[in-house]
């Protein structure tokens, strides 16, 4: 690192752009959006937790299902769905294996 002689009338908007950044004021950079869609077998399982919770108030459901299916993307998408719930909504993803 080398010493730079601070000049305020030359480095004054560089040096606040320095500081908002360090403390993490600075305008970030824009990242990309896109939207995910649930894969058809991914809307079945959503529509039997829904069914679970609507028509048997079943609240409380766990979802198994292979590695690389996108049981977090279910969460996701199911926690979407709910929307305003009348019940407290929370989440829990848990690992399917424990080493």
């Amino acid at each position: 690192m080398q010493f730079e002689e601070y000049d305020p009338q030359r480095d004054a908007q560089r040096f606040d752009d320095a500081l908002d950044q360090g403390r993490g004021t600075a305008h970030p950079t824009p990242l990309p959006t896109f939207e995910l869609r649930p894969y058809p077998f991914q809307v079945e399982i959503l529509d039997k937790l829904r069914a679970e919770r609507e028509r048997h108030a079943r609240h409380r459901n766990l979802v198994v299902a292979a590695t690389g299916t996108g049981k977090t993307l279910i969460a996701a998408f199911d926690y979407r769905r709910q929307g305003r719930s009348p019940l407290p909504s929370s989440v829990q993803a848990a690992p399917s294996r424990i080493r």
